[in-house]
């Protein structure tokens, strides 16, 4: 099968601004104090800010691989099947969270908000993804 170029750049570029904003709000924002309380498991925040052009590079190639992947599987049938894809994703990266919790010193309130926003996130950018893919 093959996918349309031009509207998987367009969909992985609305994929990425949307995963950076979210990021930005929920992990910055609120989840703040989740890890202020559990800052000996992270870098210091001076530290990590020179690590965010991995944050950057991290994001572009979530967004990229998400949108690839939606092409690829599009039935073109509206925002719902968006919806559903950005489900099975949380699906796959909540057992990735779930391992984490096993290996880090965290409670078990940041995974359940790990995996909450996760299915926010992903549900959203689905839907966004499928918008802007079908309607390109």
């Amino acid at each position: 099968m093959r996918i349309n170029v031009k509207r998987f750049f367009l969909a992985a570029v609305a994929a990425f601004v949307f995963i950076y904003i979210f990021d930005g709000s929920f992990h910055g924002m609120y989840m703040k104090e989740a890890y202020m309380a559990t800052a000996n498991v992270w870098r210091p925040v001076d530290t990590m800010m020179g690590y965010a052009p991995w944050i950057l590079v991290g994001q572009a190639l979530v967004a990229a691989v998400f949108a690839l992947i939606f092409a690829y599987g599009c039935e073109g049938r509206g925002i719902m099947e968006g919806f559903r894809y950005g489900l099975y994703i949380t699906l796959f990266v909540a057992g990735g969270m779930m391992m984490w919790y096993a290996v880090l010193p965290i409670p078990m309130d940041m995974l359940i908000k790990w995996i909450i926003g996760a299915f926010v996130k992903f549900s959203l950018a689905g839907m966004i993804v499928s918008l802007v893919y079908v309607r390109a």
